[in-house]
This record gives structure tokens, sequence and C-alpha cells, in this order.
């Protein structure tokens, strides 16, 4: 059986890579170790948080923030070909700090979001 493309992970970016060679003609065959969707892609939870985790900004921040950006749409596009409702929701994403991990991110961990204009907002308990 001849294929054009041999796509190695079965995960949501793996699948999301099939599904797009396909889409534009192409054989494709998938190989995965485990059960499809079941290693990192459900260990991360269906989550994308690419300030959550972002140190600085750079040109790789600035492609998961381009990457996110377009997921909505992606999204779409697959509950419509698949009748599935993904249940994708921009609803943001809560990160709970020590006193002393806030005092160690704001000296030069989140400062940088704010003052690029990304969304990000403090909340404080007393």
């Amino acid at each position: 059986m001849a294929r054009d493309v041999i796509v190695i992970g079965g995960g949501v970016i793996g699948c999301s890579i099939a599904w797009r060679l396909a889409q534009a003609g192409l054989k494709v065959t998938v190989i995965e170790r485990g059960r499809v969707g079941c290693e990192a892609s459900r260990a991360a939870a269906g989550m994308l948080t690419p300030q959550g985790g972002a140190e600085s900004g750079g040109p790789f921040f600035d492609l998961c923030l381009r990457s996110r950006a377009m997921y909505r749409e992606f999204g779409q596009a697959v509950a419509e070909a698949s009748g599935i409702d993904i249940e994708y929701k921009d609803e943001g994403t809560l990160f709970v700090y020590s006193r002393a991990k806030i005092r160690k991110r704001k000296q030069g961990g989140l400062s940088w979001q704010l003052e690029a204009g990304l969304p990000l907002e403090h909340l404080f308990s007393r």
C-alpha cells in the first residue's frame, strides 16, 4: 500500500496534520504507539496556554499566539467534518501562585506580557 506521507504520532497535532494532508489529496498513514489522542494530547487536557508557560516573548511565542488565534476556526472545521462538538471555550486560564512565586514572576516573568498588550489580569487575596 503506497503512501505519500507517514505521520508519526496520533495526538491532536499529528491527526490534524494528517487530516489536512488528506484533504489536499495525499495518501496518509498515521502511526501511533498507543491509543490515538491518549498521550501528550490527553495530558494537556486540551488547553492552549502559550502565555502561561512563557518566560519571554520571541519568535516561538509569537508562533504559539498565531496558532492559538487560528484554533477557533480549525475547531469549527473539525466539528463540521466530524459532527462532533470539540467544546472549544475561550475563557482564559487561572494560574495560582504563592507569594514567593509572585515576587519571582514580577521580577521579569509577567511584566513583558502586559507591556506587549497581552490580556493578563492580576487577582490578589489578602
